[in-house]
């Protein structure tokens, strides 16, 4: 991956992950960080707030799969996260499942969704834009 440039709105930017699966969850750390992104990295909607509350950085942008664990959906993670921070923190949803109703939800709601898998490149656009606005 290419070193982030001075301008880039990437560099610095504090980025909120919340993904179930380790090995994904880790993937994207990497990923971003590699991206001159600083991490916050949560399995869960929980362990994502408790990130909020605990950390002094605050993210500028949230990703979250669709499907969290205990039946907690990424938009409700989202929703919930913002409320806390009391700002319209800018999120991705991504998602392995096809389901027409989660890209209807999504939609419906002004969320942006990624199926998995996804190209780095289309996700580097996706957050340069998030964060830029």
């Amino acid at each position: 991956m290419r070193p982030p440039a001075d301008n880039d709105p990437l560099k610095n930017a504090t980025i909120l992950v919340i993904e179930d699966d380790a090995m994904q969850l880790m993937a994207m750390q990497m990923l971003l960080e590699s991206w001159g992104c600083s991490v916050l990295a949560a399995g869960s909607a929980v362990e994502a707030e408790a990130h909020v509350d605990e950390s002094a950085r605050k993210p500028t942008l949230i990703i979250s799969d669709f499907r969290l664990p205990d039946g907690v959906s990424g938009i409700q993670a989202v929703e919930r996260l913002r409320d806390i921070l009391q700002q319209p923190v800018p999120a991705i949803l991504q998602t392995g499942d096809t389901d027409p109703a989660l890209a209807r939800e999504a939609l419906e709601k002004s969320y942006t969704l990624l199926h998995k898998p996804y190209d780095p490149i289309q996700l580097r656009s996706l957050m340069s834009t998030l964060l830029a606005q």
